[in-house]
């Protein structure tokens, strides 16, 4: 399946706008996060914790309702990212 990346604020730039990514069905969010960040050192950097975990300053949607869990919840058609206030 398809899904489309929207990234605002210093994530737009790093990731140099929208991006598309096929990715397969059942695929967590943090999953999917990876595959967009993929050859991007920039993006990476800015998504994720050196443990690999998502940076929990991050505000996340899926086909527009919030994630908590992005290890946990399935990727949609549309996934938006964008820090989190006073970030």
């Amino acid at each position: 399946m398809d899904v489309t990346f929207e990234f605002d604020g210093p994530l737009e730039s790093a990731a140099g706008g929208r991006l598309t990514r096929e990715v397969r069905a059942g695929t967590t969010v943090r999953d999917a996060l990876a595959a967009a960040a993929d050859g991007n050192d920039g993006l990476h950097d800015l998504l994720f914790r050196s443990n690999g975990a998502v940076r929990p300053h991050l505000l996340v949607s899926v086909d527009g309702e919030a994630v908590d869990q992005p290890g946990e919840e399935q990727v949609g058609e549309r996934v938006t990212v964008a820090p989190g206030l006073g970030c």
